[in-house]
């Protein structure tokens, strides 16, 4: 017989104990639910320009696999990072600068949005600082004549390094000031100039303070009030008798009655220094900021928890240049040039290279008929030479974004070449990438057991193709089929060379390339089949052959 499986009957007080138990769990999980769109602010929704890549938002824990995943897409996509909590943690994202940029301006988050740049790893940037003190302890100081006194200082020593001209109006000056804290960050923007990466900026923000703090204590009365510490060695000041020359140089050229008005007085530099909180005295710019991979707070963005975003100060004078035939407002346009690096190349475009001991050191990626022979000299250092229209170095090409789309382009059998040399031909508009650990070749189908291939950019004509360096390839003639570079990867250049001054200096290109190969080695085996304009630009690549073989 079934037994009987009648409900217990719940008395009020019961069922009112299980309505609010109900409600609770329901509560939690509102609450929950509230807490993930706090930190999880839903984005606004973007409708891109027809010229603006296309929409993505790809979130990633680790950097490594954000850059990973950028390096797969021919659009302008990026790296950036957005704090996950109060502790300092964040994850990373890639999107385009215009995505991110409405993402910003339309943020509909309870609190400031709270986004990063990644400063990549041999990217070239502009020049940047992050400056910033305690008023606490430091209720005297002026921020706001420090950071005059400052640019003065910074425009002062690219004038006596690098021969550049600039003053405040080719500074971006954003202000995060509260009542307890000055902050501001500097963003140099110079036409047609930046440093080769952010480790090359820091060496000359290093040699800066250096000189600064050199001068003050040998120029200062009482040496005490300006001992040097630092709370980490980034920031410790050491003795530098190169860049302290530069001051004397000044100083004597003053004594003799030549005036300059930038030259800043010891009284005017003693400024730049205040308290920390062990109640030392060190430079209010922080040193440590040029590290690989760095993440620099964006304009209008605020640290995760904190109101005080980055907006432009007062003291601002920069104005934003505007592109013919595009709409773009003058917040938009803030936005896109403090972005530290964004950096758009030309063949006028000058990198500024800055590492170990002090040198004046750049390279010019077009001769300038009339430059200064000291200059000219004084281009000649270390890891990349210039020789007329030649200039060479290592790994990093001035074009970073061509150098990714390279390194995608030696990906065979699954092994990732690299790029050991690269040397560039201002004539032809030609670079030509010595590639290493990856010996594929497109003439056998296969590795080549010992010689390395080279990867030759037409920049001119926009397209790649691949010789190598073997004999029996180079007796063939081997030249693999023209493939086009995407438009994204390749830098803009402007048409400013007659085609009777082109063709003359080709002429002379020529005949100094055959020359050199008959007084070198005779007759040259290097024979192409190609027509007449491939050849006229493969007379480059002959010479840097050539070059190789006779540093075997």
């Amino acid at each position: 017989m079934a037994e009987d499986f009648t409900p217990v009957k719940l008395t009020l007080a019961q069922e009112q104990r299980q309505r609010e138990k109900r409600w609770k769990q329901k509560l939690a999980k509102l609450q929950l639910t509230e807490k993930i769109f706090k930190h999880h602010a839903l984005a606004p929704l973007y409708h891109p320009r027809l010229i603006d890549p296309s929409p993505l938002w790809r979130e990633f824990v680790r950097q490594k696999q954000a850059f990973s995943f950028a390096a797969t897409f021919k659009e302008d996509m990026h790296v950036f990072a957005v704090d996950v909590d109060e502790s300092g943690q964040r994850r990373y994202f890639v999107t385009s600068y215009p995505q991110l940029r409405h993402t910003i301006f339309h943020w509909k988050g309870q609190e400031p949005p709270h986004f990063y740049e990644v400063i990549p790893e041999g990217a070239a940037c502009h020049l940047y600082f992050d400056i910033e003190y305690s008023k606490e302890h430091n209720p005297e100081s002026d921020g706001v004549q420090m950071v005059d006194t400052f640019i003065q200082c910074v425009c002062y020593y690219l004038k006596e390094m690098y021969d550049i001209h600039c003053d405040r109006k080719n500074v971006i000056d954003l202000d995060a000031t509260t009542d307890l804290k000055f902050s501001r960050h500097l963003i140099f923007r110079i036409a047609d100039i930046a440093f080769r990466d952010n480790i090359h900026a820091g060496c000359f923000v290093h040699h800066i303070c250096i000189a600064i703090a050199n001068h003050v204590r040998n120029s200062a009365s009482d040496q005490s009030s300006v001992t040097e510490t630092s709370k980490d060695d980034s920031n410790r000041v050491q003795p530098n008798q190169d860049v302290e020359s530069c001051l004397k140089a000044k100083k004597q050229r003053l004594d003799h009655g030549h005036e300059e008005k930038n030259f800043l007085s010891h009284v005017d530099l003693k400024q730049l220094f205040v308290n920390n909180k062990d109640g030392e005295k060190v430079i209010f710019v922080d040193q440590g900021v040029y590290s690989r991979n760095r993440n620099f707070r964006l304009y209008r963005c605020a640290k995760k928890g904190k109101q005080n975003v980055f907006k432009l100060s007062e003291s601002n004078q920069y104005k934003p240049t505007f592109k013919k035939n595009f709409k773009v407002s003058f917040e938009d346009q803030i936005f896109v040039d403090s972005i530290i690096s964004n950096v758009s190349f030309n063949p006028k475009f000058r990198i500024l290279d800055c590492e170990g001991e002090f040198v004046r050191r750049s390279v010019r990626l077009q001769t300038n008929p009339g430059q200064d022979a000291d200059t000219e000299s004084a281009s000649t250092v270390n890891n990349s030479r210039k020789s007329g229209n030649v200039v060479e170095g290592f790994k990093h090409s001035p074009y970073p974004e061509l150098d990714s789309f390279i390194r995608t382009q030696t990906n065979k059998d699954g092994i990732q070449g690299e790029i050991r040399r690269w040397t560039y031909f201002s004539q032809g508009e030609l670079i030509v990438y010595d590639i290493h650990k990856n010996r594929w070749c497109a003439n056998i189908g296969r590795q080549h057991k010992s010689n390395n291939i080279m990867i030759l950019v037409d920049l001119k004509h926009g397209v790649f193709y691949q010789k190598c360096h073997d004999p029996v390839c180079k007796a063939q003639g081997f030249k693999s089929p023209d493939q086009e570079v995407p438009m994204e990867y390749l830098p803009t250049f402007y048409d400013d060379i007659e085609d009777e001054e082109l063709l003359k200096a080709l002429e002379q290109m020529d005949e100094k390339i055959q020359g050199e190969r008959d007084g070198c080695h005779g007759n040259s085996n290097d024979n192409f089949e190609d027509d007449l304009d491939d050849e006229t630009l493969l007379r480059a690549a002959e010479a840097y052959e050539q070059q190789q073989e006779n540093n075997v």
